[in-house]
């Protein structure tokens, strides 16, 4: 009689591990993609205030690295190019400065801004790198939801899209 007891309470005990378990599973299946989905926007604000504290004023190449590092080209005041590489806490790394005869080139801030959010609304949920091609075309690749690489490419005039790639 003892045993019957016994047995009812771990088989309670395994219902409420599986109901426990399906629970924090649900639960993770909606918070990570929230979180995937948000960690472009962060990572490229993180690399924009980055840029704006050491001087960039436009920008030419943006690239994130799977450990969270990332690099920024573009053009400082004065007419220098610089290529910093920042570790994950926002360090410097590595940099190269050059002076440049031209007027500034590249991208502002804001005309990075309104690209990344153009890319999401075309479905990137994760950006690894914005790149200015010549002086009217803009490339940014990065993921999808389902983690597939996606490459859009923008006419910088209107910021229309000019091409859009899946890798499959």
């Amino acid at each position: 009689m003892c045993r019957k007891p016994l047995k009812q309470a771990k088989t309670k005990e395994r219902t409420m591990n599986l109901k426990q378990l399906t629970l924090a599973t649900v639960t993770a299946a909606l918070i990570v993609p929230a979180t995937y989905a948000a960690a472009p926007t962060s990572k490229l604000d993180d690399a924009l205030k980055a840029g704006s504290e050491y001087g960039f004023t436009h920008y030419h190449e943006i690239e994130f690295d799977d450990n969270q590092e990332f690099e920024i080209k573009g053009q400082l005041k004065d007419n220098w190019i610089a290529d910093v590489e920042y570790a994950d806490d926002g360090r410097i790394l590595h940099e190269q400065r050059e002076r440049h005869a031209d007027n500034a080139t590249g991208l502002t801030q804001s005309q990075i801004r309104e690209a990344a959010k153009a890319a999401q609304e075309k479905g990137m949920v994760r950006i690894e790198e914005i790149d200015l091609r010549g002086n009217d075309r803009l490339k940014i690749e990065g993921e999808d939801d389902s983690g597939r690489e996606l490459e859009i490419t923008f006419q910088l005039a209107d910021m229309a899209v000019l091409k859009v790639d899946h890798d499959d």
